[in-house]
C-alpha cells in the first residue's frame, strides 16, 4: 500500500532529526579529543618549561657557588656538598611529581586537580628520575663504610708491593690449632657482625700472600655487588686456618702486623685422639698408621697426625710473645724453632673447654671490638663427611681409637711429656705478655694445671 505523500515527509522529517543529532554528536567527541590532546600538550609545555627554568637556576647557583657569591657557600666544600644534596634529593621528588602530573594529563586531558596545582618541577631532566642518588648524597644513618685502596696499589704482576699498606686488609685471623674449635669460632663469628671469609685461607702457609689479598678484594667486591647501594658497612674482616701457627707467624709479621691472633688449646692427648679419629671419619678409603708409629714427626702415611704437631708450646714461641734470654725457658721448648724478628698482633688464646662460657665470648668479643654479641656456641657434630655411606662409615667406626687403651700408651706418654712441657711454658712466660690476651685466667690456669696429668688416670 502506497504512503500518502504526507507520511512521506514526516518520515523524512524524522530521519533528517536523526542525523542532525548524529553529527552533533560526532563533532562534541572530536571536539573532546582535540581538547585532550591539546590538554596533555599543554602539560608537556609546562614541564619542559619548568625543566628550563630550573637549569637556568642551577646554573646560576653553580656559578655562584663557584664565585663565592649568592648562597654564601662560598669555596667551603662541605657547605656546598650540603647544597648540592639537597638540590638533588628536590629534584629527585620533584621529577617524580611531575611524571605522575604528566601521566594523569596524558591519559585523561587536564584535570581540575591539575588546574588548581601545576606541578613544582626543579629538575634538569625527566629521564632518570627513578635512578638512584649519587652515594655521597644519599641520606644514611650515620655509619662508617669500608673503602679499600686500589689492588693495583697492593699487587703488581700477581706479586705485593714493596711497603704496600696491607697491614688494615685484615683484623683478625683463626690460626690454630685443628681440632680446638676453630670451625666454632669461625662460624659464630661469621653471625656477629664481622667479614669472615668462608672456608679455610691458608695461603699463608704457602707463602702466597698474593692469592690471600685477591680473596680479601673479591670477598669485598661480592658484598658490594651484593649491596642495594653500592656501599659496604665497614666491619671487621678475618679468616680460619689452623695450620698458620705452624708455619706463618713470619708472613703475619711482615704483611698483616697488627691482626689480631685467635689461638685454642687443649691437653694434648685428648687432641691427638680427637684429630686422629677425625682422618679415619673423612678419609675412610685410607689407612692410618699404629699410633705407635705417630710418636716423632708426620711422615708418609700419618695424614697430618704425630706427636710433633703437639707441641703447642714451641709454635707460639714463634710468635715473638716472649724474652727467649734464659736457659730455663730454652729448656722447655724442644723443636728448635725460631721466633719472628718483628712485632705480631695481640693474642686471644682460649681452651676448648672455655667455648660454652657465657664470659668467654663477652671477652672474645671486646678484644676483636665487636659492636654485636657473639652467638651462644653450640655443640658442632663432629659426624665426618661420609658417615651417610654406611660402608664408610662401619669401617671408620671399627678403626677409631679410645686413647686411653693399653696400646696406645706409648703415645701417651710422649705426649704427656709435651703437655707438662707446654703447662709450665704458658703458664710461666706466654700469659705474662701483655700482648695475650685470655678469658678467666682463674679457669684457664686451672685447664693448664691438669696438663701434668694423664687425662687416662
Amino acid at each position: 500500500m502506497r504512503q500518502s505523500h504526507k507520511a512521506r515527509e514526516q518520515q523524512r522529517g524524522r530521519r533528517s532529526e536523526i542525523t542532525r543529532e548524529r553529527s552533533v554528536t560526532t563533532r562534541s567527541r572530536r571536539k573532546g579529543h582535540r581538547r585532550g590532546r591539546q590538554s596533555s600538550i599543554t602539560a608537556f609545555m609546562w614541564t619542559a618549561l619548568a625543566a628550563y627554568l630550573s637549569v637556568v637556576a642551577f646554573t646560576d647557583s653553580a656559578i655562584s657557588s663557584i664565585l663565592g657569591f649568592g648562597n654564601g657557600v662560598g669555596h667551603d666544600p662541605d657547605r656546598a656538598g650540603q647544597m648540592r644534596a639537597r638540590n638533588t634529593r628536590e629534584n629527585y621528588h620533584a621529577v617524580n611529581e611531575a611524571e605522575q602530573a604528566f601521566l594523569r594529563t596524558g591519559k585523561r586531558g587536564l584535570d581540575s586537580t591539575t588546574k588548581k596545582e601545576k606541578p613544582r618541577v626543579h629538575v634538569k631532566r625527566i629521564k632518570g628520575a627513578k635512578a638512584k642518588l649519587p652515594r655521597e648524597q644519599l641520606e644514611r644513618d650515620p655509619i662508617a663504610r669500608e673503602e679499600l685502596p686500589p689492588l693495583s696499589s697492593i699487587l703488581v704482576n700477581g706479586k705485593v708491593v714493596p711497603n704496600a699498606n696491607t697491614a688494615m686488609l685484615l683484623d683478625y685471623a683463626i690460626i690454630g690449632f685443628a681440632k680446638t674449635g676453630t670451625t666454632s669460632v669461625h662460624r659464630h663469628l661469621a653471625s656477629a657482625h664481622t667479614y669472615t671469609l668462608n672456608g679455610e685461607h691458608c695461603e699463608l702457609v704457602v707463602n702466597d700472600t698474593a692469592k690471600l689479598i685477591r680473596a680479601i678484594y673479591d670477598d669485598h667486591g661480592m658484598r658490594v655487588k651484593n649491596s642495594k647501594d653500592g656501599i659496604v658497612e665497614k666491619r671487621k674482616r678475618g679468616i680460619k686456618c689452623p695450620q698458620d701457627i705452624q708455619s706463618s707467624a713470619h708472613n703475619y709479621a711482615r704483611y698483616f702486623p697488627e691482626t689480631k691472633l685467635l689461638v685454642g688449646i687443649r691437653h694434648p692427648i685428648d687432641w691427638f685422639e680427637s684429630l686422629y679419629n677425625y682422618r679415619l671419619s673423612n678419609v675412610p678409603w685410607k689407612e692410618m698408621l699404629p699410633t705407635s708409629n705417630l710418636t716423632r714427626g708426620c711422615g708418609p702415611g700419618s695424614q697430618g697426625v704425630c706427636a710433633w704437631r703437639a707441641s703447642f708450646h714451641d709454635f707460639l714461641s714463634t710468635l715473638g710473645k716472649t724474652p727467649m734470654n734464659s736457659n730455663e725457658e730454652k729448656k722447655l721448648l724442644t723443636l728448635g724453632l725460631e721466633p719472628v724478628e718483628t712485632k705480631v698482633g695481640n693474642v686471644f688464646l682460649y681452651d676448648v673447654a672455655q667455648l660454652s662460657e657465657k664470659r668467654f665470648r663477652r671477652d672474645l668479643q671486646d678484644f676483636l671490638g665487636l659492636s654485636k654479641d657473639i652467638p651462644e656456641f653450640p655443640a658442632i657434630s663432629t659426624a665426618g663427611r661420609f658417615d651417610h655411606i654406611d660402608s664408610y662409615k662401619q669401617k671408620s667406626s671399627r678403626k677409631k681409637i679410645d686413647i686411653c687403651d693399653d696400646q696406645h700408651e706409648k703415645i701417651r706418654r710422649v705426649l704427656l711429656q709435651k703437655a707438662q712441657r707446654a703447662s709450665i711454658w704458658i703458664h710461666g712466660y706466654f700469659m705474662k705478655s701483655p700482648d695475650v690476651h685470655i678469658s678467666d685466667r682463674k679457669f684457664f690456669v686451672e685447664l693448664l694445671k691438669s696438663w701434668q696429668r694423664d687425662p687416662c688416670g
